[in-house]
């Protein structure tokens, strides 16, 4: 009988122990500048992040710490928008 509980007691524990998910923290930093692009041969500036139009792209999970770091190179003054 001994030996059963101890086995149950191990099998719980494994189970319980490999549904833990473990919450990340991810850092990340944004340089916004401007940025001149050419299309059909005509040059513009843009702002952009990171040297994108779109910016980067996170990944996250539910839990995870997100730090985000931006650095204004722009001569404008910006909004970051996030959607979830």
């Amino acid at each position: 009988m001994t030996r059963f509980m101890l086995l149950i007691t191990v099998c719980v524990f494994v189970l319980v122990g490999s549904g833990r998910v473990r919450a990340a923290v991810k850092e990340h930093t944004f340089n916004v500048g401007n940025l001149t692009v050419e299309r059909l041969c005509e040059s513009r500036v843009i702002t952009a992040v990171n040297g994108k139009l779109p910016g980067p792209t996170i990944h996250v999970h539910d839990g995870d710490t997100l730090i985000v770091h931006v650095i204004n190179d722009s001569p404008y003054n910006i909004t970051i928008h996030w959607l979830l």
